[in-house]
């Protein structure tokens, strides 16, 4: 018996962050994801792009931090005219990294909830603006909401007497 595991994933997002436009929130989105070997979601938000070079284009990539779990996130420090660091994750990680969690959890949390009754998951973005001084960055800038509905397609084939071919 074989077995395979498919992932379609629909995606939709809110921003949060006033002056943001759609098109820079999946940006720096895609910024913030692995570009190599990539899974259902990042494949997902990369594919949200026109063309998926873009995420590195015209930027100095000075560290990515894949996930782990001691942050839970993943980020990209980069520099295009300054240097920022775009980070994804859970949405209360990101929310905790916030400078100004206070006034915008709850409507994080009532955005999050209403997509949740729906089934769907939330992962968030962030963006950190570099001061000049070495390792001093700045706030902290809570900047959307990916909202995704992760769709698990099981295909169970048997044992045939005639190779299978699939095309």
């Amino acid at each position: 018996m074989l077995q395979f595991s498919l992932f379609d994933v629909t995606m939709s997002f809110q921003v949060f962050t006033i002056g943001v436009d759609r098109d820079t929130v999946v940006l720096m989105a895609a910024r913030a994801s692995r570009l190599e070997h990539l899974d259902a979601i990042n494949t997902a938000i990369v594919s949200l792009m026109a063309d998926p070079k873009e995420a590195r284009a015209g930027i100095i990539e000075v560290h990515f931090l894949p996930f782990n779990p001691t942050d839970k996130r993943t980020s990209l420090t980069y520099i295009d005219l300054k240097m920022h660091r775009a980070s994804k994750s859970a949405p209360e990680q990101i929310l905790n990294l916030a400078h100004n969690k206070s006034e915008i959890g709850r409507r994080v949390h009532s955005v999050i909830d209403k997509y949740a009754e729906r089934g769907f998951h939330s992962l968030a973005l962030a963006l950190q603006n570099y001061l000049l001084a070495p390792k001093a960055g700045g706030p902290w800038e809570f900047v959307g909401l990916f909202h995704f509905l992760t769709i698990l397609v099981m295909i169970v084939l048997k044992q045939l007497d005639e190779p299978l071919i699939l095309v």
